[in-house]
């Protein structure tokens, strides 16, 4: 239970409280409330900065405001126990999934904390924004640009130690606001590298963890970009074989194969496109590299309604050679990351927990013959070279070892966390549930009868200590494919 003197200072939002807990939690002595203006529109969220040392080996030098937003409980009885939100990338704000939280039945028996990590959002967001005089074509290429890159590293440097933003720092700033906000056991939700962000609390800070949900779960023994390639190609031949298996997609597209094929085999380095410049909605004529084709073809398949396009696309790019409809969406996704997204704490993160520790040579070798090659992969590498990387511990990817009741979920046809993942999480979480949602990709929100998983979610959260009822994920179906 929070303490009464962490009750009083949330309800009465006086600074000289938050500072007081803060100095308990032994962050830097300086925390105070903020304005939730911009962040959200509910009436009741509460907001606040919670001061921390960049560096916190050295607790010295420049220090960070970590913004959080705290939705309070709706029901009558809430729960002791918040959902402490751990979001994906690395580089999302987790107040930026406000939205899907204020009407979350989940916000009924428990209160929502959500916390910028370091990097991210609020918290000194290392954001990587191209020019916006650039031609169209920067969100058309190569995912990591060199050029673009060391102007990243330039820009960011001046307010940021790009050494000091990595998981377990980050996962130190979240206990510092567990024990600030006097909280005793919380609930993790962790998305995507979420996921991986909470198990390195639970490693860390465990006996705190009430239960965690790991939804499209990465195991701390995967490390990016190791078997991207391969795990992208699993999913895309899913996603095909599922048009050959529903009647109307497989009479509209009964090609879809060979198409496939065709695009994959075909002997090309840049196609012209004609696209709407995602800056301006304007139409222009642009070219896209393959490796940009490659990245805009693994993108769309992180969400199940974008799928719905693949066959299509496929077929007029094998029959017509247009590849507009690829063009367009790796353009406007590019651009949204860019703006929402924080690429330079994604490299922060990945510079010092994946690279060192990824088979850079085998990654060339194993992407050979899949659609998205080892572009992404050479970009990736050669970034971090460039990059100013920290370090983290021989061990960091060592399996975490906890008795805390975990719920796992990955979707079949995810590109980045397919089921192998989860299963790998589980092996050493003995009050695991790991859960595989059909046709789903990195999210599930498009599926038919997809809420299904939210009823798993929910069940779990009441009774952690006892597996829910999960045969309804029998009935979840993919929609139709677009003809």
């Amino acid at each position: 239970m929070p303490s009464s003197s962490a009750t009083r200072c949330l309800a009465l939002l006086i600074p000289s409280c938050l500072l007081a807990t803060s100095l308990a939690a032994q962050a830097v002595p300086r925390s105070n409330v903020a304005s939730c203006e911009g962040a959200t529109s509910e009436s009741d969220a509460v907001c606040g900065k919670l001061t921390v040392w960049e560096d916190r080996d050295a607790r010295s030098g420049r220090t960070l405001d970590l913004f959080y937003m705290i939705l309070p409980a709706t029901g009558p009885n809430p729960e002791p126990d918040p959902i402490y939100v751990l979001t994906g990338g690395p580089g999302s704000a987790a107040t930026g999934t406000a939205g899907g939280w204020i009407g979350s039945e989940h916000r009924e028996h428990r209160t929502i904390v959500m916390m910028d990590q370091r990097g991210t959002g609020r918290s000194n967001g290392l954001k990587c924004l191209f020019d916006e005089d650039a031609p169209v074509e920067v969100y058309l290429g190569q995912i990591f640009d060199p050029d673009h890159i060391a102007d990243c590293v330039e820009d960011l440097s001046k307010h940021a130690d790009l050494t000091k933003y990595t998981s377990p720092f980050s996962l130190d700033d979240v206990e510092d606001l567990r024990q600030a906000l006097g909280h005793d056991q919380i609930n993790l939700w962790g998305t995507s590298y979420g996921t991986r962000a909470s198990l390195v609390y639970l490693r860390r800070h465990g006996t705190h963890v009430r239960s965690a949900v790991l939804n499209g779960s990465m195991s701390l023994g995967q490390v990016m970009p190791d078997g991207m390639a391969l795990d992208a190609e699993a999913a895309l031949r899913g996603v095909l074989k599922d048009c050959s298996e529903m009647p109307d997609c497989a009479a509209a597209f009964p090609t879809v194969q060979a198409d496939y094929r065709a695009v994959v085999e075909a002997d090309w380095e840049s196609v012209g496109v004609t696209i709407r410049d995602p800056r301006t909605d304007a139409p222009v004529d642009a070219t896209m590299t393959r490796a940009g084709f490659a990245e805009s073809l693994r993108a769309m398949m992180y969400d199940p309604g974008a799928t719905r396009d693949i066959p299509r696309l496929l077929h007029l790019a094998a029959t017509d050679g247009n590849y507009d409809g690829f063009g367009q969406f790796g353009a406007a996704r590019a651009h949204a990351i860019g703006l929402l997204a924080a690429t330079g704490m994604y490299l922060s993160v990945t510079c010092a927990e994946d690279i060192p520790f990824a088979n850079e040579p085998g990654e060339y070798e194993q992407a050979a013959g899949t659609f998205l090659g080892d572009a992404r992969a050479r970009s990736h590498f050669e970034a971090c070279r460039r990059w100013p990387a920290g370090s983290v511990d021989p061990d960091f990817h060592d399996a975490v070892a906890s008795e805390a009741p975990v719920l796992i979920i990955n979707g079949s046809h995810d590109p980045v966390t397919p089921p192998h993942w989860g299963e790998d999480a589980a092996r050493t979480l003995p009050n695991a549930l790991h859960v595989t949602v059909p046709h789903g990709h990195h999210g599930w929100g498009s599926l038919e009868n997809s809420d299904c998983v939210n009823r798993i979610q929910a069940a779990f959260l009441a009774e952690p200590g006892r597996h829910p009822d999960v045969t309804c994920l029998d009935q979840v179906r993919r929609r139709p494919f677009n003809p």
